[in-house]
């Protein structure tokens, strides 16, 4: 599913708990007057890299940063920023889930770039899921990467930096943003979700924060959950996987493939080690085991190549129906210890 990072109130006015320890590698660059033209920054979908990064870009902006705030929030810039309307904050996205950034967005950008900066301060690109930039656009952003203008800063974001080509990758210093803290993700969670298991969540969530938020609110358990149990009824020859599939399809395909690849995950896990402490479903551990005790390993490996393979499409034109068909159908005739 699609993660909103505005749980703070205006994202890019306050930092997440977790991000302090970025923020002080950021705060560094613009302290010492070393602002990379190109920042990567990268972590998992769910961990805040968007409101991370327009923190850091409203610091640039602002007219008068202390060194210790994001920004003042009393100079011109700063009224800008506030009203979203900033000349010299360049927002680059795909223009919808699962669609590519094309190379007419990138020529606009350049033309953009070749006009004089309003400020005379910094002028900021954010490249939001950078890795959905196509073969076209990514060689034409190439050329802006290796001649960005003064003063210009490009802060790409991605969840899949291994999928950009290295020409962009070794242009840009890059800035790894790691899982938060456990307690400190689950003591956010609590605070800012009435309801629900939180420790779940945060599994499911492989440990984003702002990710398990989203699938609590969402109802993600309950889905998960419904799911699960209508897999355990297709292993056990209870349910018909092709019914089970159009019974299921009005779920999200990418949730769908996540959890079950989260289900072998952990099967292919207790299959090597029943004692295994990591688990991304450690609430389903029992019957995760269960399930694991019957197969042999090689084919849950074999399984979750098919994982792979179907979790590749996804974002391609593909009929979801027809693709958990064949997954269930795969599940269903695998052969189990009675």
């Amino acid at each position: 599913m699609a993660v909103s990072e505005t749980v703070i109130a205006g994202p890019g006015s306050a930092l997440y708990p977790w991000q302090k320890p970025s923020w002080q590698k950021l705060i560094q660059y613009a302290s010492t007057g070393r602002v990379p033209h190109a920042l990567m920054i990268s972590g998992l979908d769910g961990i805040g890299k968007l409101n991370l990064a327009l923190c850091f870009a409203n610091h640039l902006l602002c007219g008068s940063p202390k060194a210790s705030e994001i920004r003042c929030k009393a100079c011109d810039a700063c009224r800008l920023i506030d009203a979203g309307t900033h000349p010299d904050l360049i927002r680059i996205e795909p223009p919808e889930a699962g669609k590519a950034i094309t190379i007419d967005r990138v020529r606009d950008l350049s033309a953009t770039l070749a006009l004089t900066s309003q400020y005379n301060r910094y002028r900021i690109v954010l490249l939001r899921d950078a890795d959905r930039l196509n073969s076209a656009a990514a060689n034409a952003l190439l050329k802006t990467l290796e001649e960005p203008g003064k003063g210009t800063v490009l802060i790409l974001l991605t969840a899949r930096c291994h999928e950009l080509p290295a020409t962009i990758r070794s242009r840009c210093q890059r800035l790894d943003i790691p899982v938060p803290d456990h307690r400190l993700a689950a003591d956010w969670l609590k605070e800012n979700l009435s309801s629900g298991d939180c420790e779940a969540l945060l599994a499911m969530a492989s440990g984003a924060p702002l990710k398990a938020l989203a699938m609590g609110v969402a109802g993600n358990l309950e889905g998960r959950n419904t799911l699960f149990s209508r897999w355990r009824e297709v292993a056990a020859n209870h349910s018909d996987p092709v019914r089970i599939a159009e019974n299921l399809s009005s779920l999200p395909l990418r949730d769908v493939l996540v959890w079950i690849t989260g289900w072998t995950i952990d099967m292919i896990r207790l299959a090597m080690v029943p004692s295994a402490r990591s688990l991304s479903n450690p609430d389903l551990r029992s019957a995760l085991q269960g399930e694991a005790q019957k197969l042999d390993l090689k084919e849950l490996f074999r399984f979750y190549e098919h994982l792979l393979q179907s979790a590749s499409r996804v974002g391609s034109p593909v009929n979801a129906q027809m693709l958990l068909e064949a997954l269930l159908i795969d599940w269903y005739s695998m052969k189990r210890n009675r």
